[in-house]
């Protein structure tokens, strides 16, 4: 891949000067999200099958001061979710004790495995409880104030209950971490569409100018619309991107063009 001889033209309109983009804290008062949409928004069920599937035991939720409203009922979203994935485990259920997408583990003597499955059929002796030791439950903490920005992944405070892993909502710049995994949830937030074509259509009157369309990781499930609507009006040269962990691309943790990545054009 080629090295760009020059920065790409990320610089913020000169209109924006001094303004913060941190989002602002939820007001009290504010509409809750249902059930549902905090299903959706901080990606449940995505997050509870990554954390099985990893087998971590330890968990660090790491929330923007934005989300901290929610951080509570995401918490027991996720205990729920987690307890449900434990009690199909135990009951024996098919195909509960390896989550989907993830290969059998196998011991190192042969045949260890079916007597492992066995093993976690027996019936407890009397007093005990059902399901999981509470040395197999995963057990959630969410972290206070980080030591750094909101959008880097905090290791120390996670350190501080011995986290195997962190989940990271929000927000992030998707730097290396040096020590433990990271669970990345972005959020899904809304976008109104209209706004944003205008916007475009006034920053870009050229329908054959070359752009390359990126988002905030927040708003990266919006990309695809926002490009389908701008084709739809005309525009000939627009490249979507994606996100990627390549803080080593032309342009951060996105996916660039096919002659950039070649070699053979730049950026700019």
């Amino acid at each position: 891949m080629a090295t760009p001889s020059a920065p790409p033209v990320l610089s913020t309109p000169d209109r924006h000067f001094l303004e913060d983009p941190t989002p602002a804290p939820k007001p009290r008062n504010a509409p809750r999200l249902s059930d549902g949409e905090l299903l959706i928004t901080y990606e449940i069920e995505r997050t509870v099958r990554e954390i099985r599937q990893g087998r971590w035991l330890r968990i660090a939720l790491q929330f923007p001061d934005e989300m901290l409203v929610d951080a509570p009922r995401v918490f027991a979203a996720l205990d729920r979710r987690l307890k449900e994935a434990r009690k199909s485990d135990a009951t024996g259920q098919v195909g509960a004790s390896v989550p989907h997408g993830e290969a059998p583990v196998h011991d190192a003597a042969s045949g260890k495995q079916l007597e492992n499955k066995i093993g976690s059929l027996e019936i407890p002796e009397a007093g005990a409880t059902g399901g999981a030791t509470d040395s197999e439950e995963e057990r959630l903490y969410i972290l206070a104030d980080t030591s750094y920005g909101s959008c880097c992944v905090d290791e120390i405070a996670a350190e501080h209950i011995d986290a195997s892993v962190i989940v990271h909502y929000g927000r992030t710049c998707l730097s290396p971490t040096a020590r433990l995994p990271v669970i990345y949830v972005f959020t899904t937030q809304p976008l109104p569409l209209e706004p944003v074509i205008q916007a475009f259509q006034e920053a870009f009157p050229s329908m054959d100018e070359r752009v390359v369309l990126m988002a905030d990781v927040t708003y990266v499930n919006h990309v695809q619309r926002v490009y389908d609507a701008l084709h739809e009006i005309g525009y000939t040269d627009v490249f979507k991107t994606a996100v990627i962990h390549s803080p080593s691309s032309p342009l951060p943790n996105r996916t660039v063009p096919a002659g950039v990545e070649e070699g053979k054009e730049e950026l700019g």
